[in-house]
């Protein structure tokens, strides 16, 4: 047992002993000197070490202090505040400096790409050259050192440290916290890493192995076997935590080439991401996950062309495509619709690639459905931007009768607006180049943000030739409201207008039903006359205005005289168009139309409707629109024959209060020129007659009309209008009153006067007059003031005394309407009104409206 004892007491001193004479003999500088040439050898990097010391026990290690690693001129490549390095002996005595287990505390790793493309974290081994060193024992003379020292590393390990990046070529640079990285058998066939960190105050982890990393370095992996590898990451707490799992094999891990990837994962929310890429700018995509596999290799060429043109391009790595995909999304919005329990999955490359979501869009919902040809298919038209090999393609569209959040019973909860809709939509055909679909569907109703359409079947052709041109051929659509059939073509030519034209035509339409009609935005202080972009009230608003005497003069713009482009204005320029439009049956306005059909050609901002033909209100419509907004000042010019339009329109387009309610009949020639409707009004020139039978009057109207005591008499609501007749002429922003009569019921109306459309008043002489009992009483008035607050005055003899006639016998003459609609009309024809009505009346209504009787 003494002996025993005496032997470890020896062996302990003699192993002290030899660690003392170790760090006495080591000449710490020269042995820095030699793994720094080791490590300039092996990867090109300068190596500074501000202090450092050999170990023995408990096995031979290095200690160092500071150390730098850089490249000459570059931001140096890796810190560390503390390194702990266990050596191999033997290694050295192979001239090998190899780290058994490389530890570093308070590290700084930095990986920069320079705007040309180079990396200075990339090896750069210096393969022939001749260092001098010192030998790293004391008491020996330096020598020349002619051979290579190899540098190898078993395993690294980095706490409390952080990663940065700066990619100049890209624009991008970020970062990540280091708490514990464990790079473990870096030499061996089967390497692994264990990585926890942090960005934000968000945690992540990495772990799992690859195959032996010589293969990096080598180009291919060795006798050409499969280079595999499994990783693992998550993201987040343990409350909030995404999580995504990469499995395969490369055949050339070095240039990523034969590569057989198995991507799978389950993300709370595609935007957890930028927790630790800030500036990815990624959507809001909940419930994202699936699996998908990836075969190929990545197409460096196309990649480098993506990124010298500075786009993406339609597939993220070129090269490397799916051969198998099952994934699915809560929801995601794409261009304003918002799509939920997205599903896409094909079993392989040669299944249909599957799709199923839900759709919706302004409080209304959907189910779609549908499968395109092959997953490899799909791919290769995508990665051709569409101009691969046809498709085939089907899907179907169905409405929902209730949302997941009436289901839910969600806080605001209701059924979708289309929740009794029925909807079947059908699309077939093939998409690629030349793209046709054949569309088919059918509804109970079919609700849309500007109307509720009843009993509706649709069916045609989608086309897309490839050229950027789109057709619609034999579209028939049919519903309660509208039935259209025919064809349309838009098309984008490059560097030109984009161009609409064909042909539509009606079997009946009621635009009224449709609330084409509604608008939700107050007009502008500039145009007041413009509510909504409808065509109805376009064409009466452009039929107030004219074009220039000349048409075919040049256009010339003024824009020192125009402080901003209509809204209008600015709808004709943007595109041109050629179309044929016809309806046997139109209602509009509560004006009934019937054989309608007109001409519209578009062209660089020059719109002009003609051709015009049908019937309204017994009247053959007849009549030529020209709008020139191609320059400035804008020029129009309409040619009415005659022109059937409700009431309501042309009263807001000179903004006059709603006074008559019916159809009006419009003959005439007028012209303008201006900036906008406004300035347009005030450059009325021409004659315009117009002419209403049978429709309604305001009763403030009437008792402005009859006198200052007429209220009473008349009242305020509306009154039957048996005909109203008048012929102007239009000047400076004036509308002389040649001829003026009216009739409604037992009062009648007839007068002369002027109309200011700028001043927005009116100077009119009139006399009106009532029917008592086959007597009549009557009184000359005259009416001054704005249009708002009209004064009504008795027109006042020589001698200034006023007016008043009654009693005496009607006389015996031909009806008044037929004179004053025949003035209104110039001379087209018009229908007549229906007899006047005999009426009952006291004589002392009369007497109290004209004041004369309290």
């Amino acid at each position: 047992m003494r002996k025993l004892v005496a032997a470890v007491i020896v062996f302990v001193v003699l192993l002290v002993g030899v660690s003392i004479a170790a760090n006495v003999l080591v000449d710490q500088k020269a042995l820095r000197a030699r793994v720094a040439i080791a490590l300039k050898q092996e990867t090109g990097l300068d190596l500074k070490v501000e202090q450092s010391a050999v170990q023995f026990l408990p096995w031979p290690s290095i200690v160092a202090q500071n150390v730098v690693l850089s490249r000459a001129g570059d931001v140096p490549v890796f810190q560390a505040q503390s390194l702990h390095a266990g050596l191999s002996v033997l290694a050295l005595l192979q001239r090998e400096i190899r780290f058994q287990d490389f530890v570093a505390d308070g590290a700084r790793i930095f990986v920069h790409r320079r705007a040309d493309g180079r990396m200075d974290w990339m090896t750069h081994a210096l393969n022939s050259q001749e260092e001098e060193a010192p030998l790293p024992v004391n008491g020996f003379q330096a020598r020349r050192i002619e051979a290579h020292w190899a540098l190898a590393l078993d395993a690294l390990h980095l706490t409390n440290s952080t990663v940065q990046w700066d990619d100049r070529r890209l624009g991008v640079s970020g970062g990540f916290a280091v708490q514990a990285l464990d790079l473990a058998g870096l030499r061996t066939p089967s390497p692994w890493i264990n990585l926890a960190g942090q960005h934000a105050g968000t945690p992540f982890t990495v772990k799992g192995h690859v195959s032996a990393l010589g293969a990096l370095w080598s180009g291919a992996s060795s006798q050409g076997a499969s280079w595999p590898f499994s990783l693992a990451a998550t993201l987040g707490p343990e409350s909030h935590r995404d999580w995504l799992e990469l499995d395969g094999a490369m055949q050339d891990p070095r240039h990523l080439q034969g590569m057989t990837v198995h991507v799978r994962g389950e993300w709370l929310d595609v935007q957890d991401a930028q927790q630790l890429f800030p500036h990815a700018g990624l959507p809001h995509v909940p419930a994202l996950g699936g699996d998908v596999t990836l075969a190929g290799g990545v197409d460096w060429a196309a990649l480098r062309a993506m990124q010298k043109g500075g786009r993406s391009g339609w597939w993220p790595v070129p090269g490397l495509t799916p051969t198998a995909l099952h994934l699915h999304a809560g929801s995601m919005p794409v261009r304003g619709v918002e799509l939920g329990h997205v599903t896409l999955a094909a079993d392989s490359a040669q299944s249909p690639l599957m799709l199923e979501t839900d759709i919706e869009w302004r409080g209304s919902d959907w189910h779609a459905s549908g499968q395109a040809g092959t997953l490899s298919g799909m791919v290769g038209f995508v990665q051709s931007v569409g101009r691969g090999s046809a498709v085939p393609v089907q899907a179907e569209i169905r409405s929902q009768s209730l949302s997941l959040s009436a289901t839910l019973n969600a806080p605001n909860a209701a059924p979708p607006v289309n929740s009794q809709d029925a909807l079947v939509l059908t699309l077939n055909g093939a998409v690629g180049a030349a793209s046709q679909l054949t569309v088919q569907g059918h509804a109970d109703q079919l609700s849309t943000p500007w109307a509720v359409l009843h009993g509706v079947t649709l069916g045609g052709q989608l086309a897309l030739d490839g050229q950027a041109v789109y057709a619609v051929k034999g579209l028939d659509f049919e519903s309660r409201e509208a039935a259209l059939s025919g064809d349309v073509r838009l098309s984008f030519p490059a560097n030109a207008m984009p161009q609409i034209n064909g042909a539509l035509s009606a079997k009946h339409l009621d635009i009224d039903a449709l609330k084409l009609m509604t608008s939700s935005a107050a007009p502008s202080a500039s145009e007041q006359a413009v509510h909504a972009v409808t065509v109805p009230q376009a064409v009466l608003k452009t039929a107030i205005a004219v074009e220039h005497k000349s048409t075919d003069a040049p256009v010339v713009e003024d824009h020192a005289a125009v402080s901003s482009v209509p809204n209008w204005v600015t709808l004709l320029r943007a595109q041109d168009a050629d179309m044929v439009l016809s309806a046997d049956q139109l209602r509009v306005g509560g004006a009934e139309y019937t054989g309608v059909s007109g001409h519209i050609v578009l062209a660089g901002g020059h719109v002009t409707l003609d051709t015009l033909k049908g019937q309204g209100a017994g009247v053959a419509l007849g009549g030529v629109l020209d709008v020139n907004a191609s320059g400035w000042p804008v020029q129009m010019h309409v040619q009415a024959a005659s022109l059937v339009l409700p009431a309501r329109w042309l009263q807001e387009a000179v903004s006059m209060p709603e006074m008559l309610q019916g159809t009006v009949q419009l003959v005439g020639d007028v012209r303008s020129q201006g900036h906008d409707v406004q300035s347009m009004r005030d450059a009325l020139e021409g004659d315009l007659g117009l002419s209403m039978v049978d429709g309604q009057v305001s009763g403030a109207l009437l008792a402005q009309l009859a006198g200052p005591q007429a209220a009473s008499f008349i009242g305020s609501g509306l009154h039957g209008l048996r005909c109203l007749g008048t012929h102007m002429v239009l000047s400076d922003g004036k509308a002389t009153v040649e001829r003026l009569g009216l009739q409604a019921g037992n009062v009648q109306v007839s007068g002369q006067g002027q109309i200011g459309l700028v001043a927005q008043n009116l100077t009119l002489h009139v006399r009106p007059s009532v029917q008592l009992a086959g007597a009549e009483a009557s009184a000359p008035l005259m009416l001054d003031g704005p249009w708002t607050h009209v004064t009504v005055q008795p027109e006042r003899d020589v001698d200034g005394n006023a007016q008043l006639t009654l009693g005496g016998a009607a006389p015996a003459e031909e009806d008044p309407c037929v004179a004053w609609l025949a003035a209104g009309r110039n001379g087209q024809a018009g229908p007549q009104p229906a007899a006047a009505a005999k009426h009952h009346n006291r004589a002392s209504d009369l007497l109290k409206a004209l004041g004369v009787w309290h």
